[in-house]
């Protein structure tokens, strides 16, 4: 019999898709989504491990662990497994310590990880209890990368949360999406989306590029002609028929990547499936810049349907809605106008989304959006009011074991992504999730609609007046909000669209060149120092000065900033967060800051960070220093920086691009040598297949050995990676040049 598992999480779309990867993974799998359901199903189960949400509605986790172990006096401890979605302070983890469970990791915790904490866990629950192990086979092995890992409902966990809850797990592989007839295929690399694939007639190129005007309908037919007799790609061709340069067929290509992905956000429901460690073979892929916070944030804001939109207002109208605590989602990269940043000031936890109202259109898809990627929560109950707009972490004063009373509103629970319904009060709480209607309403808008109203709430002690809010929206007899005439109209997207774009313009985005040397000397000044170095604050700073201090820091150093960069940099930029967020964990609090301060002097400080992190950023300086006597032409010095880098991170596919530039460009005439320098190119494009440098310079090198359709081929694929880079179109202009002028000179040839 396979091991039970109870997975508890406020957050439904989170839980539902952590309980279909533990399903994938052979366990039987409940659920529960407040204090008092998860203690009654724990009781009724008795599950093998527990997965225990600290923030709970009702009862919080440390309650519910309390009263499991009272329950399970002089028996055997179910292991339970915290998961915090604000930071996992020591008050924190000395009271998880004092009730026995297993451990307590932040969220998002990456699903590799997080699978392998329960199968480590079950594994040696399973050795230490002999009634157990002659019960149960032992804990299930990981499953092929290749294997189906989670599949669901679109109408249950909606695109927006499923990306974002992707992107929080780090998952790599393929998601395989369905409504209907229509069928998407979407790459994911740590949670990003890089490829794409459709089977739209209305994606392809020539029918994008017509619907656009950019070539004529007869132009596509005898495009499309061409392409069956097997003359090329589409693509290539229209570029032979000088309908397009390489350029416009670059932009054409992001532009049809980048329309695949976005319609996605208009579906209503549908099915998905994601193949955990599966490679897509084909598609488009996606150059995308933005974060994956801001990709959410545009379908949002130009795709998602009105009804999506309604149906979330109808389903947490009466809930207070606060900033997110986790210092993760806190500092995401999320582009806001100021008419945004001051819709966001009132987003405090003192007012419900009701109080909000009357919105327009565009607000109300900014909302959505913000709690899509969990900048923003719903919460039960309201917030006292605040002196800061972001609230502080939670104190030990309010983390006394088995405190049931109610808490500070930073404590309380957020339903932080996608919308959901309440949940009925008629179903079993130990009851299987399949079974079990209303963890997973078919309808948000039906689960809304049936819900009971909510009783008046008396306010909160020391909350702020309530103050009786301008009129709203009226309601249909289905409890749902009427959407205004913006939005029963065609042009809601144009004024979403316009929504996006900031009204005052935004200083270009720095490349990558710029982020490696920003963090790079972020690292180089902070590691290895005490933590109000780290901060760049005083030993005798007040809570709000490191607040402030944090708060700044940790928006330079999220890892979405960094997220369209190489592996290497990304890696270093999430363990400079991760030293980020434990100074501010250790220093946010004066009882904490004084208990490091009179611990500092005699401790042994634990100076080493991950190796593994410590290995990409001694590469990356070595990669930096290669690329600077690079631009100098001081080619053999580039070789040997580059070879070091290579040393300190070989996984890393541009570190062997460079290298194997470097090689060729320092002895081009010995064989030797431009045989391993194409090693390394090859290697490079390997490991790095979204990267336009191997691309372009094995097509220099190919051009130098006279494969000048090698090269062209190269020179294009470059450009497909990234249509900014200049020195592939530069190239490729060359070439079409050379090619007329040798058709010039042939037809001179003839007429003579």
């Amino acid at each position: 019999m396979p091991p039970t598992l109870l997975c508890v999480d406020a957050d439904r779309s989170y839980c539902e898709i952590l309980a279909r990867a533990f399903e994938a993974e052979g366990y039987r799998v409940h659920t529960a989504h407040d204090g008092e359901a998860a203690l009654a199903a724990a009781r009724a189960l008795r599950p093998d491990l527990v997965t225990l949400d600290v923030m709970l509605p009702k009862r919080d986790g440390f309650a519910v662990l309390e009263a499991m172990r009272t329950a399970e006096a002089g028996g055997p401890r179910t292991p339970v497994l915290f998961l915090a979605g604000g930071a996992a302070t020591p008050a924190y983890r000395a009271r998880a310590e004092a009730l026995g469970a297993s451990g307590i990791v932040t969220k998002p915790v990456p699903l590799d990880r997080l699978l392998s904490l329960v199968a480590g866990e079950l594994e040696s629950r399973s050795r230490a209890t002999a009634r157990r192990a002659a019960q149960q086979a032992p804990a299930p092995a990981a499953r092929s990368v290749s294997g189906p890992l989670l599949e669901g409902s679109l109408a249950e966990v909606g695109f927006p949360a499923l990306l974002h809850h992707l992107h929080g797990l780090r998952a790599t592989g393929v998601l395989h999406l369905q409504c209907g007839k229509k069928k998407k295929k979407i790459q994911l690399a740590e949670g990003r989306p890089v490829a794409v694939k459709s089977n739209l007639v209305q994606e392809t190129l020539g029918q994008l590029l017509a619907a656009s005007g950019k070539i004529s309908l007869d132009v596509m037919h005898e495009s499309l002609l061409r392409v069956q007799r097997g003359e090329g790609l589409h693509g290539q061709i229209l570029v032979a028929m000088h309908m397009l340069d390489e350029e416009d067929l670059a932009h054409a290509l992001r532009h049809q990547a980048e329309e695949k992905l976005l319609e996605v956000f208009e579906w209503a429901d549908g099915r998905f499936r994601f193949d955990r460690g599966a490679r897509l073979s084909g598609g488009n892929v996606l150059s995308l810049k933005e974060s994956p916070a801001n990709l959410v944030l545009r379908g949002v804001m130009t795709r998602v349907t009105p009804d999506a939109i309604d149906a979330f207002f109808a389903a947490h109208a009466e809930e207070y809605v606060a900033p997110s605590e986790a210092p993760f989602y806190r500092f995401q990269d999320v582009d806001l106008d100021a008419a945004a940043e001051a819709l966001l000031a009132r987003v405090d936890g003192t007012r419900t989304l009701d109080d909000l109202l009357p919105l327009d259109e565009r607000s109300r898809r900014l909302l959505y959006a913000l709690h899509a990627v969990a900048r923003i929560e719903c919460r039960p109950a309201p917030a006292p009011a605040p002196t800061v707009r972001q609230p502080a972490p939670p104190d030990e004063a309010s983390a006394a074991p088995g405190a049931q009373a109610p808490r500070a509103p930073r404590h309380e629970p957020a339903s932080m992504h996608a919308p959901r319904a309440p949940q009925r009060a008629d179903v079993p709480p130990a009851a299987p999730r399949r079974a079990e209607a209303a963890h997973a309403p078919a309808s948000p808008r039906s689960a809304a609609a049936a819900a009971p109203p909510p009783a008046a709430r008396p306010p909160a002690p020391g909350a702020a007046p309530r103050v009786a809010p301008p009129p709203r929206p009226a309601r249909s007899d289905a409890g749902r909000l009427r959407p205004d005439p913006l939005v029963e109209t065609p042009a809601h997207r144009a004024a979403a669209a316009a929504y996006v774009a900031p009204a005052a313009p935004r200083a270009p985005a720095p490349d990558e060149d710029a982020l490696r040397a920003e963090l790079s000397g972020m690292s180089e000044r902070l590691r290895g120092r005490d933590y109000f170095a780290v901060l760049g604050v005083t030993r005798t700073a007040t809570d709000e000065q490191i607040r402030d201090a944090y708060f700044a820091l940790a928006k330079r150093t999220h890892p979405d900033r960094f997220s369209g960069a190489s592996e290497a940099l990304r890696r270093a930029a999430e363990d400079l967060f991760s030293l980020v967020s434990r100074a501010y964990e250790t220093l946010g609090h004066r009882d904490r800051r004084n208990e490091y301060l009179r611990a500092e002097m005699t401790r042994e400080r634990d100076r080493a960070e991950v190796e593994e992190g410590e290995r990409a950023l001694r590469a990356e300086l070595c990669f930096q220093k290669g690329v600077g006597a690079l631009k100098r032409k001081a080619y053999g010095e580039a070789r040997e920086q580059f070879e070091q880098a290579v040393k300190h991170y070989p996984q890393e596919g541009e570190y062997h691009a460079y290298l194997g530039y470097a090689l060729w460009l320092a002895d081009p005439g010995a064989i030797g040598s431009v045989h391993e320098a194409r090693q390394h190119l090859l290697r490079g494009r390997k490991l790095a297949p979204s990267s336009d440098k191997p691309y372009l310079f094995l097509g220099r090198l190919y051009k130098a050995e006279g494969k000048d359709a090698q090269a062209e081929k190269m020179f294009q694929r470059a450009v497909e990676l990234d249509p900014d880079c200049v020195d592939a179109i530069r190239e490729l202009r060359l070439i079409d040049m050379r090619r007329q002028r040798s058709k010039s000179l042939v037809q001179r040839i003839l007429r003579r």
